[in-house]
């Protein structure tokens, strides 16, 4: 597979159109083109992974925390953008597009945790729906719809094929160097035709359209596509969950350990606990959400200490995680990922992908 085919794979389970405008994320180094049989996973790029991928002979790092984030002035040698460079190895960046992905770094940081019946903590925004209209000669609608639906089309909820069809006149005329499925060159065509008309979520419309256009029999295929504003998908980010009844304090101790983590801080740990929300990294603005859903718990990372101070006061049981610890447990569940999707690609957790500070 090429760097830009393992994108368009990542692409399908962390949408990078997803990400937070501030954000940099996608394919920051490298060739595009450039076949790939072996890529290291890593939270940071540092020069550890990159001698660690150099020894690997990796074609590929892929790392949560974008290796380009502000816009560079300068490439010198020695610096990690040239070094990359120099020993011609790609990065892909996937953050906050991870953050947000259903398979990504929440859903690790709570299954770390052992929570159960898990929903999204906030909704960022919603992504509209398309409606899809196509016009197929009569005796190939269905062709058409098997292929649609096949790739997510017409689904809905707790519906799947759902579509509208409606019969119809279509006129052209095919030109001097067209090929047409019906009708001469040179000479106006007539056609029954089918109009079909179907609703497509925005992550699925490009491969929805590859699959329309390969099942249709015209050279040039019509079509037209809308925006939808009755449907959409919510984009959310952090969850909620439910834990076997506990304190904070063993709840810590136990994310302690399945963080690997160094050092986490608890606030009211004396606190039963039942439900409890969650968003890694810097997470601590989503803290009012879960209140608001209940919780009596909140686990993230880079706490500061007014907001460790008001959670004192409130008797809310705050866990901090660290922003390396609560981070880092994805990149088993991205490795994951990534297999489902790239057969041919050795996938390697880096061995150096560690918390930059040292804890004395």
């Amino acid at each position: 597979m090429t760097v830009k085919e393992i994108y368009n794979a990542i692409n399908e389970f962390a949408p990078y159109k997803n990400a937070e405008k501030w954000d940099n994320c996608g394919i920051l180094a490298g060739d595009c083109k450039k076949e790939v049989k072996k890529a290291l996973l890593c939270l940071d790029v540092t020069y550890e992974v990159i001698a660690e991928a150099e020894k690997l002979s990796a074609e590929l790092i892929l790392s949560h925390h974008p290796v380009i984030f502000n816009p560079l002035k300068n490439v010198l040698a020695g610096s990690i953008v040239y070094e990359l460079i120099k020993k011609d190895i790609s990065v892909i960046s996937s953050h906050t597009n991870l953050d947000i992905s259903p398979e990504g770094v929440n859903l690790a940081l709570a299954n770390a945790a052992g929570l159960k019946n898990l929903r999204p903590l906030t909704v960022l925004k919603n992504n509209y729906y398309k409606t899809v209209s196509v016009f197929v000669p009569q005796g190939y609608s269905e062709k058409v719809k098997e292929a649609v639906f096949s790739e997510g089309a017409g689904e809905y909820e707790n519906y799947k094929s759902c579509a509208f069809t409606a019969d119809g006149k279509g006129q052209f005329l095919p030109m001097e160097k067209s090929n047409p499925f019906i009708g001469q060159n040179n000479e106006l065509s007539f056609a029954q035709e089918e109009e079909i008309t179907f609703i497509c979520p925005s992550s699925k419309l490009n491969k929805v359209v590859s699959a329309m256009i390969k099942a249709h029999p015209y050279e040039t295929p019509a079509y037209n596509i809308f925006e939808n504003q009755a449907l959409s998908e919510k984009v959310s980010i952090g969850l909620i969950g439910e834990c076997e009844e506990t304190t904070g304090r063993k709840l810590a101790q136990k994310l302690k350990k399945s963080l690997n983590a160094h050092c986490v801080k608890v606030v009211n740990g004396d606190k039963i606990i039942k439900t409890v929300g969650l968003c890694s990294g810097s997470g601590a603005d989503f803290i009012g959400d879960a209140l608001a859903q209940g919780a009596d718990a909140f686990i993230t990372g880079d706490v500061k200490h007014n907001v460790l101070t008001d959670a004192l006061n409130e008797g809310f049981t705050l866990i901090d995680g660290g922003h390396f610890a609560t981070e880092n447990i994805v990149l088993p569940q991205f490795k994951k990922s990534l297999e489902k999707r790239c057969k041919n690609v050795e996938f390697i957790i880096a061995k150096t992908s560690r918390d930059p500070a040292e804890y004395i």
